[in-house]
């Protein structure tokens, strides 16, 4: 209705283009916002395959063009949907699951730290080392031990 009566007032000369060029963009703009709220929770069964996946795997292995192919829809869709249901990049998302997993291997201390890193699925031990710490506030070393008590760590998703 709103709209519909600037439209009104702008067939009128009374009424300046400018007004309602304004009036235009903040209309579409809130429109737009209240769109994408009530669209991702309609839509969040497209990513319901890369979920279901996420739930079973181990991470080692996972990637974002594998998960947007898993869900049948492009890379670039599948991050915007994801970032808009877990409110987290996919690539952060598997990151934080990495380290979580990390997180149970070192406590169970039957493994070293690159034995860790490899079966948590990091490629690289040392990316694996600033990873964690960057979580936990402690290196995997240092968090074994006990040396350091770790903060408390990133939002879990």
């Amino acid at each position: 209705e709103p709209f519909d009566k600037a439209v009104a007032m702008c067939a009128e000369s009374s009424f300046p283009y400018s007004s309602f060029k304004s009036f235009l963009y903040s209309f579409i703009k809130k429109k737009k916002k209240s769109f994408n709220k009530s669209t991702s929770k309609k839509e969040d069964y497209i990513l319901e395959p890369c979920i279901r996946y996420m739930k079973s795997c181990n991470y080692r292995s996972v990637t974002v063009t594998y998960l947007a192919d898993l869900c049948h829809i492009s890379e670039s869709c599948f991050r915007r949907r994801f970032k808009v249901f877990f409110g987290v990049t996919p690539y952060d998302y598997i990151i934080n699951q990495r380290i979580i997993k990390a997180k149970e291997l070192l406590r169970n201390n039957r493994y070293t730290v690159n034995e860790v890193a490899e079966l948590s699925g990091f490629t690289d031990p040392s990316y694996f080392s600033k990873a964690f710490k960057k979580y936990y506030g402690a290196s995997p070393k240092n968090y074994i031990s006990g040396n350091k008590q770790p903060k408390t760590a990133m939002k879990a998703y």
